[in-house]
């Protein structure tokens, strides 16, 4: 079971900003920079190593479908966007996935949950390393927080143990960063012309993403990897 600290921060009610000191800024190869200039490596960079997606010529997690998700997420559930109505692809560059865009946004979980955060920067409360949400999300039936992953492929083309362990990293930095620890996350499989939404407990992520970054530490001087 995931252990959850007796100390945590209240967990949000509204759209959450996060502070100025736990800004992250993309770093050198993947990684992170923090607000005081200390590089981070990335949760991806250490699954990267341990879990490649290396029979896909494309980018697992498209930046443009990613974009899209977030930029969708802020237009219905952020006040400070002032929306004029729901976001769509209606200029470049987001014309091009529109393929895998299109499902994303019109899928039925939007009705399912409410978006609190879009992305949240995260990072280990020992090790230099730190992830990102897209979403981070309270589902309506239960009220419980979550977070999501957005990818630009099927299920059936993607290393799952891999998807597990990064939901798994969003997951424990979450109870890192701000002491919320959610029971469930999900992933968004973003294809052209469908979307899937699988979701995974906390049970079964956490513990593969201590295992990845276990593994990792262990194996770091061995392959001459950056040393946490």
């Amino acid at each position: 079971m995931v252990q959850t600290p007796t100390l945590s921060k209240p967990e949000p009610i509204t759209w959450y900003s996060t502070p100025g000191q736990q800004t992250l800024l993309p770093g050198s190869a993947g990684g992170y920079v923090a607000a005081n200039g200390e590089e981070l490596l990335s949760a991806q960079q250490i699954l990267d190593r341990l879990y490649p997606h290396s029979f896909l010529r494309l980018p697992t997690r498209d930046p443009l479908v990613v974009r899209a998700c977030i930029n969708y997420a802020h237009s219905l559930y952020n006040p400070a966007a002032a929306p004029t109505g729901p976001w769509a692809p209606t200029v470049p560059p987001f014309t091009t996935a529109l393929a895998s865009i299109e499902p994303l946004i019109a899928h039925p979980f939007w009705q399912q949950l409410e978006v609190l955060a879009a992305p949240l920067h995260l990072r280990h409360r020992r090790h230099p390393v730190a992830t990102a949400a897209d979403v981070l999300v309270r589902f309506r039936n239960g009220g419980d927080l979550g977070i999501g992953l957005c990818y630009s492929s099927s299920p059936e083309q993607l290393n799952l143990q891999r998807v597990a362990a990064e939901l798994g990293a969003g997951l424990a930095l979450l109870g890192d960063t701000h002491g919320w620890w959610p029971r469930r996350a999900f992933a968004l499989f973003c294809s052209p012309g469908k979307t899937t939404v699988e979701v995974i407990d906390a049970d079964t992520a956490v513990p593969a993403w201590i295992d990845a970054l276990d593994i990792y530490r262990h194996m770091a001087p061995i392959f001459q990897w950056t040393n946490l």
